[in-house]
């Protein structure tokens, strides 16, 4: 039958606890004559009295005892309001402990104090009301409550506060707090808080650690703690778990909350994750909690919940969501899937299931319909931590009032009653399976974005240009960070301490993945590379290191060549990458020739050898063609023949022109050399013509020098070819030539006339021929009259080229013998 008992004196039983390995209960009972101590005594397992002692507080006479000697022999020296048993690990003695508040001084006044007494029969006896004891009077900072606990700052911090809870999981327990409103001015604003401590402690020991609830100032008035209750979680460890505490307002019966907490180690930072200490949850509910317990088998817990009428049972899941990665996606998704992290999911066996939890994104009101059935997934599950859902279109998780305003979040709710074969039950209809889920409330929300715009790229130099080159440095060798404009932008970068999402992604390649920063809601950075410092000076990489090559490209690139067109994408979540679309990045190569640019012949990008085919629209819409690069044959006042001045650029292998002019001897500037083509040039002079000293060698600055070009002599009409080659000589001893070269042709035509040329019409005898006659003499008699008809002169320019129809007339010509 059940054991019990009868006590026979008169008082009050304070609080008891039976050792759960042999079945004996301790207890302690306050006599009712206000004057005689407090006891404590132990009873067997069929609740028969063993043995009874005076309580023996040795600590709190040690500690108060010069100021309150009678507050050790007080009747109130020790009041329990709850006990709880307790085995200790090193040494596996059998305990029970009270916990409530203890008479520190001689006006009364008492603190939160937990007594620890031996549950085994023979220490028990040897102890004669003996413990180990733990007071929080405020005697050092270690026995100190926090000030939030009682809701005001005393210098007796504590005496408005007791311990009303006790629980225990591993090698620790914690107690809960609840205060006294009488006789305090402001402890109407306190929070509850929870005292950590080894079950092993011994007396002089302080607590673990003491985290506060959200109480009366602006919180959520969790005031005062009735219950408690442990769910274990194996995969936390072996102090790891949640407590659930009943907690409430004194003054308020018709309201009560359950906060949720989570154990496994000290650490109370509100980002740990795991060996914690801290809050995770509460839940209110319209009535106060008299007790609490959790059912394994019901993967829940069971509230009991008291009126003057009726008691009330209710079950509450502990599954609970307590974080959603990533908690923000595209307002145009198709279907983000989302790590959602929580505690106590699992995985039961379902009918008609291809899930056996699901989920559903919409808005919370009495309807079901706020949350549609396109809004609803099958879950995959993890563990008891964690599970994965697909987040809908902000579109397919609106409410049935379509208000604007929410389709900027959703809610998510979860089911363990399962998500039916591809989607549709056997019954053929989704109503009567969505009606009967029950779906779990958490406030945990994911948010919606609009997709941003990527508008322009800047590489650094401030023109929002976007060229690079393709080793991810710029022409200095400093590494190159890719600033993007454009947004609407997210601050997701981690700086604030949340999770590092923001990323960029370059060609399409996971490899590239890059974290950004988040500058401004229009502006973000993504460096190009990976810095390396090994060099001595920050590089991409390996670069500047012993042994590297000059040039290392980006190792995505296809081949390691250059690439004019490399999307660049970015993530705000981790999850969803939107593209910069029409925006490109144009990664240029190492120098690998030359570009020429000639001032009649310009327009962006054009460059190479000026031909009859090279019809580019320039200018206003000319061609370009070989009359816009033709010159007079007129000379200087040196005899050479000036011509307009030529850009020289350095090119990568696409030919694209770029500044970099770095050397292998770690200096800028290439050398370039012009000459004229005489295997190009079809002019008659082409063998003897060349280019006036001065201008024949350059150095170009940020690659690109410009050439003052000048002819030795007025050649001969003609095409003729100036011929462009480029030298790496910055190691100061050998030159390096670029892999390819580059020229530019132009016709040399009659300039303005400054001499003449003659030739005969008709003549009559023999011709004198020889090096010291000019052509065409003749030779005459001198007693002989000789008719010596006609003769034709021209004029002609510095070269000698005849001008004829180009020349306008008006010269005056005479001749004399």
């Amino acid at each position: 039958g059940n054991p019990s008992g009868v006590y026979s004196g008169n008082g009050i039983l304070d609080a008891m606890a039976s050792n759960e390995v042999t079945g004996q209960v301790v207890y302690k009972f306050s006599p009712d004559d206000g004057v005689s101590p407090g006891k404590v005594g132990m009873l067997a397992a069929d609740l028969s009295m063993i043995i009874e002692f005076p309580i023996d507080p040795t600590l709190m006479n040690t500690t108060v005892g010069g100021t309150c000697p009678a507050c050790e022999t007080h009747h109130e020296a020790l009041r329990f309001e709850t006990a709880m048993y307790a085995q200790t690990a090193l040494d596996g003695k059998n305990w029970v402990i009270f916990a409530g508040a203890a008479r520190m001084e001689s006006d009364g006044t008492s603190y939160p104090a937990l007594f620890k007494i031996s549950a085994d029969s023979s220490d028990f006896t040897t102890g004669k009301g003996t413990g180990q004891e733990m007071y929080l009077d405020g005697s050092s900072e270690a026995l100190k409550l926090p000030s939030a606990c009682e809701g005001v700052t005393d210098a007796k911090q504590g005496r408005h506060t007791s311990f009303t809870a006790l629980t225990k999981h591993g090698s620790y327990g914690y107690a809960g707090t609840s205060g006294r409103d009488a006789n305090c001015d402001g402890c109407e604003h306190r929070s509850a808080c929870v005292v950590m401590f080894s079950l092993d402690y011994n007396s002089l020991d302080s607590p673990t650690k003491v985290i506060v609830f959200e109480g009366g100032d602006g919180g959520l008035d969790e005031k005062d703690v009735w219950a408690a209750a442990v769910e274990p979680i194996t995969e936390m460890g072996a102090n790891g778990g949640f407590i659930y505490f009943a907690v409430g307002d004194r003054s308020n019966s018709g309201f009560g909350r359950i906060v949720k907490v989570m154990i496994g180690g000290t650490d109370t930072t509100s980002t740990c994750t795991s060996g914690c200490f801290k809050r995770v949850g509460t839940f209110e509910e319209s009535a106060s909690f008299g007790g609490i317990v959790h059912v394994a088998d019901l993967n829940g817990i069971v509230s009991l919940s008291r009126s003057f009428t009726n008691t009330t049972y209710t079950k509450f899941s502990t599954a609970s969501v307590t974080s959603i990665s990533p908690q923000f996606v595209s307002s145009n998704t198709s279907g983000t899937l989302v790590t959602i992290r929580g505690t106590g999911f699992y995985s039961p066996s379902n009918d008609e299931s291809t899930y056996n939890v699901s989920c559903r994104f919409g808005h919370t009101s009495t309807l079901d319909s706020d949350f549609q059935e396109e809004a609803w997934s099958g879950a995959i599950f993890v563990s008891s931590t964690e599970i994965r859902c697909t987040v809908p279109s902000a579109l397919d998780s609106m409410t049935s009032t379509k208000t604007n305003n929410r389709q900027t979040y959703t809610e998510l709710e979860v089911s363990f009653d399962g998500f039916p074969v591809d989607g549709v039950p056997t019954s053929g209809s989704l109503n009567p399976y969505w009606g009967k889920s029950m779906w779990t409330r958490h406030d945990a929300v994911v948010f919606y974005y609009d997709e941003p715009i990527i508008a322009s790229f800047d590489v650094g130099h401030g023109d929002y240009g976007n060229k690079v080159l393709f080793t991810g440095e710029n022409e200095t060798n400093a590494p190159v960070t890719l600033r993007l404009f454009g947004g609407p932008f997210i601050d997701s970068d981690g700086s604030d301490g949340g999770p590092a999402r923001l990323k960029c992604r370059y060609n399409g390649d996971a490899t590239t993945d890059v974290a950004a920063t988040f500058v401004a809601v229009n502006q973000l950075h993504c460096p190009l590379c990976e810095v390396s410092n090994a060099s001595g000076v920050d590089r991409c990489g390996a670069h500047g290191t012993s042994g590297a090559a000059q040039y290392i490209p980006l190792p995505w690139l296809a081949g390691g060549q250059p690439k004019a067109d490399v999307d660049v994408s970015i993530t705000m979540n981790g999850v969803e990458y939107h593209s910069s679309g029409s925006k490109v990045l144009h990664l240029y190569g190492s120098p690998h020739g030359l570009s020429v640019i000639h001032p009649k012949c310009t327009m962006d990008g054009f460059s190479g050898v000026v031909t009859d085919s090279t019809l580019g629209v320039l200018n206003g819409g000319r061609d370009c063609r070989h009359n816009f690069l033709s010159y007079p044959g007129n000379a200087e006042a040196d005899g050479t023949m000036k011509l307009d001045p030529v850009e020289v650029s350095l090119a990568d292998i696409d030919g694209t022109v770029i500044k970099n002019d770095m050397g292998v001897g770690g200096t800028r500037g290439f050398k370039i050399t012009a000459a004229v083509n005489a295997t190009g040039s079809e002019g008659s002079s082409r063998n003897i013509l060349t280019l006036a000293p001065g201008g024949v060698e350059r150095t170009t600055v940020d690659g690109t020098t410009t050439f003052e070009l000048s002819l030795s002599f007025v050649p001969i009409q003609g095409v003729y070819e100036i011929f462009f080659t480029g030298e790496d000589c910055t190691d100061g001893s050998t030159c390096t030539a670029l892999s390819s070269t580059q020229s530019f042709k132009f016709t040399v035509q009659p300039g303005k006339a400054i001499g003449l040329d003659l030739e005969p019409g008709k003549a009559v005898g023999p011709y004198l021929t020889g090096p010291q006659f000019p052509p065409g003499t003749q030779v005459l008699n001198a007693s002989e009259s000789v008719e010596i008809d006609y003769l034709i002169v021209y004029t002609v320019d510095a070269g000698g080229n005849k001008l004829l129809g180009l020349d306008g007339g008006g010269h005056s010509i005479s001749a004399e013998l």
